[in-house]
């Protein structure tokens, strides 16, 4: 059973985590802002996301979060399970478009190619964030209203 102090701590480091990859998000935004010239930047800050998207989506997968909601909240469990499923076609998308960083030349046509596959990522990655937080907010609300 896990207790409140632990679902605090693991609420605390989840949004953390989320915290964590949209600001990276947002270096790779103004670096992409900046135009060509800065691909070397791109590639370690890609290679930073690919490694922190890898173990955010462990961590939540083999960390509890999934776990936790589908043993305490089974109604939840189809949600959760298309959340894990996108997990593994966002890491996929992240790793292409690093792929792409290495390939394309640093100039204003590969830098706007990488742009708008990036944009098209972010916004996927936000959406999915966003619908985890929105899955954990409901079970523990729901959690807390069933006490009051």
């Amino acid at each position: 059973m896990i207790t409140n102090t632990q679902n605090d701590q693991g609420m605390e480091t989840f949004a953390d985590e989320h915290k964590q990859l949209e600001r990276l998000l947002e270096r790779i935004q103004a670096t992409l802002m900046r135009g060509p010239g800065h691909f070397y930047s791109l590639d370690k800050l890609f290679a930073e996301l690919v490694e922190r998207i890898q173990k955010h989506f462990a961590h939540e997968e083999q960390g509890g979060y999934y776990n936790e909601v589908v043993e305490q909240w089974p109604r939840l469990a189809v949600r959760a399970e298309q959340l894990q499923h996108q997990h593994t076609e966002l890491l996929a998308d992240v790793e292409s478009i690093h792929r792409e960083v290495r390939k394309i030349p640093d100039s204003t046509i590969g830098c706007r190619a990488i742009q708008v596959h990036f944009n098209e990522f972010a916004e996927r990655c936000r959406a999915h964030e966003a619908s985890e937080n929105g899955l954990i907010q409901e079970a523990y609300s729901r959690d807390v209203g069933a006490i009051d």
